[in-house]
């Protein structure tokens, strides 16, 4: 019931759209472009995205936010990130000893199966 105003790419019509550059690596050399798609396109072929008929990325470049500044930003508070993930990464190696003891009491527990399939003669779904 929404016909007129989705479904097709026309003037007054609600849209959301990604051009993607099928030269881009992902997509080359091109043999079925749905699987390229899906297996091999990562977002660097996307050039432009528009929602709702506007523009949020062209030539390669989010419009809404300027992007140098949030880098700049970003690069500014790295110091502090990586003091706090230093501190974060100090704790948990204090309960690594724990973990490592828990896994290793788990793993030798005998459930009935063979967790790792490793057993010479046993194939995994069979």
């Amino acid at each position: 019931m929404l016909q007129n105003e989705i479904g097709s790419i026309e003037p007054g019509k609600k849209a959301d759209l990604v051009v993607l550059d099928l030269e881009s690596a992902p997509f080359r050399p091109l043999n079925d472009p749905l699987v390229h798609l899906v297996y091999a396109e990562n977002g660097s072929s996307v050039e432009h995205v528009l929602v709702g008929g506007e523009f949020v990325v062209r030539d390669r470049r989010v419009t809404r936010l300027d992007e140098d500044v949030l880098f700049a930003e970003l690069t500014e508070r790295l110091s502090d990130f990586r003091s706090r993930q230093d501190r974060w990464e100090e704790t948990a190696r204090q309960f690594e000893p724990y973990v490592k003891e828990l896994y290793m009491r788990c793993m030798s527990e005998d459930v009935g199966i063979d967790r790792l399939a490793t057993r010479a003669g046993v194939v995994a779904g069979h």
